[in-house]
């Protein structure tokens, strides 16, 4: 339902998107939180679109923001878990102390 590079091609993780609870949008790329806490992400690898690398941090996530070209979410322990490119917010190791719960 629209271009692949930009977030447009769900396919890959079709079967992972049931009970969703919210769906938020970079530039290219999506992230919904499913009802379990859980967070499905596709679209455009540099936008957010692979959140392979903190994936075991994407649990109890209670919500999610999105901005240009990165996500941000909140866990239930009021911790934050951040992903995509670094320009937009991509990268939270300068901030992490101050994103623990």
């Amino acid at each position: 339902w629209g271009d692949p590079l930009l977030g447009g091609d769900c396919r890959s993780v079709a079967a992972n998107l049931t009970n969703i609870r919210e769906l938020q949008a970079s530039y290219c790329a999506f992230a919904a939180t499913c009802q379990d806490g859980r967070v499905v992400t596709w679209g455009n690898s540099s936008c957010g679109g692979d959140s392979s690398k903190v994936k075991d941090q994407l649990i109890e996530i209670e919500e999610i923001a999105a901005s240009c070209g990165a996500f941000a979410a909140r866990k239930r322990d009021g911790s934050v878990v951040v992903w995509g490119h670094p320009r937009y917010g991509g990268d939270g190791r300068i901030v992490q102390r101050l994103l623990s719960g």
